[in-house]
């Protein structure tokens, strides 16, 4: 259903800080930020969702800029490095690692003290193309290395932890660089997958996390089963795999179990028991809420006018959802009331998840 939106603007200090903010009849709310984010993170310590913003933006350039997803007001922008990228979230929720530097290197930012401490970069030319914070280990980080200008590019995927390589990794070199994408299982801080979609084979890579780094973990069940160079990233949950075709694989059964619309961006909230979709279409944006559990459709949502393809959809607070679009905007997107049955079978599924696992 198409929601009918009232629009409200108040003019920044800025032009390029306009902040609008949205209603719509149905209490779906939205607030826009104008600004040329290259990822988005929220940090349940500060309650804040940080943007990376590049050294081309007009406006704060070379920070991560905090701003207060309830209301899309800026905080003060965090000096953190040349042209800053992807940013990876500690488990806790008290450290925030971003890729800085032409992707070769990486900055923390400790939210309690409000300050900058680790930094480390990678050596012998190769570049970060995906970064996660550890689960259950707020000063370790996960990330992959690849080399832009060879094929395969994958060089390796490390663990760094105070700041510190760790001297078990997956992939030496190019050629023999292991996975092109990974994952981490978030309910799982032991539990990663890699797959390679730039070579015919198509490998499947499970790996294991430990205290000195992370190692290979056996042949995968999806072998021969999930296929294909278009899968740019997936995500794990306990057996299950997600990629951003909009397909869910048993790990163990090595079977397909459900499909879902994938759009530009999804994000898992295994807290909530859900996960969510966003799709780019012109000035529109659809917002899909699955359940975790059945992997079934529970509820859909336009907002517009948005422009731009959306991507980095994060999670925030118990019922928000964040987004940054090509066409330079952040996106906050409110709370959005079920249907009575609804909402009483959501939280039926709730209570069942959450009497088997917490995250924390």
């Amino acid at each position: 259903m198409k929601l009918n939106m009232i629009r409200r603007c108040a003019a920044g200090v800025s032009l390029t800080l306009a902040i609008c903010s949205f209603a719509s009849a149905a209490a779906v709310s939205f607030k826009t930020v104008n600004l040329p984010a290259r990822d988005l993170a929220y940090s349940s310590v500060s309650g804040m969702v940080y943007a990376s913003l590049p050294d081309t933006s007009a406006t704060f350039p070379n920070t991560l800029m905090p701003i207060n997803p309830n209301t899309a007001t800026l905080g003060t922008g965090i000096p953190i490095g040349f042209n800053p990228g992807k940013i990876a979230v500690s488990s806790n929720g008290a450290n925030l690692f971003t890729v800085i530097g032409g992707d070769v290197a990486v900055q923390r930012y400790n939210v309690p003290s409000a300050s900058t401490d680790q930094f480390f970069a990678v050596s012998g030319g190769p570049r970060i193309s995906e970064i996660y914070g550890v689960p259950g280990r707020p000063n370790a980080v996960l990330f992959h290395e690849y080399d832009p200008g060879t094929s395969p590019p994958a060089v390796a995927t490390v663990v760094y932890e105070n700041g510190v390589l760790l001297p078990n990794q997956v992939g030496h070199g190019v050629g023999v660089g292991g996975p092109d994408i990974i994952a981490v299982d978030p309910t799982d801080g032991t539990k990663a997958y890699g797959y390679q979609n730039t070579i015919s084979s198509y490998d499947h890579v499970p790996m294991t996390i430990g205290p000195n780094g992370i190692v290979t973990s056996g042949p995968s069940s999806l072998s021969g089963i999930m296929n294909g160079s278009n899968i740019g990233r997936i995500a794990i949950v306990g057996d299950r795999l997600f990629n951003d075709r909009g397909q869910i694989y048993s790990r163990s059964l090595g079977i397909q179990l459900a499909s879902f619309q994938a759009g530009q961006s999804f994000v898992i909230d295994v807290a909530g028991n859900k996960f969510f979709t966003v799709a780019s279409s012109g000035t529109t944006q659809t917002l899909r809420a699955y359940s975790l559990s059945t992997l079934t459709l529970l509820q859909t949502d336009t907002v517009s006018p948005v422009s731009g393809t959306a991507s980095s959809l994060t999670r925030f607070g118990d019922n928000g959802l964040a987004f940054r679009t090509s066409a330079g905007q952040v996106v906050f997107v409110g709370a959005v009331p079920e249907p009575t049955s609804l909402a009483l079978g959501s939280a039926a599924l709730l209570l069942g998840f959450a009497a088997r696992k917490r995250v924390s």
